[in-house]
């Protein structure tokens, strides 16, 4: 529950996957330190050389157009590769400890 909302990690990150900039993701829920819960994108991006902050406005702007608005990553985290397992599948363990 994000705010006293269901939201399902699962539906965002298919959201952000078909955003055009976007290569892959992994969206997970986080506990913050005063125990609410916050949603956190990792995000691999199509090309390099981009701003990070107007990036994740985008973002979360897209997310916002395509699902309720209280849906969208508060946190956005940019990397070059998200980690995978052996058979080549998102790592979603490594994602969190990231």
């Amino acid at each position: 529950k994000i705010s006293g909302q269901w939201v399902y990690p699962l539906e965002v990150e298919l959201c952000l996957a078909d955003h055009p900039d976007v290569r892959e993701c992994a969206v997970y829920g986080a506990e913050l330190p005063d125990r609410r819960m916050t949603l956190r994108a990792v995000v691999v991006m199509n090309k390099a050389g981009f701003d990070s902050d107007e990036a994740t406005r985008r973002l979360q702007d897209y997310v916002k157009t395509k699902l309720l608005p209280y849906k969208y990553p508060r946190e956005v985290k940019f990397i070059d590769e998200l980690p995978k397992t052996g058979t080549g599948k998102i790592d979603r363990q490594a994602v969190m400890r990231m």
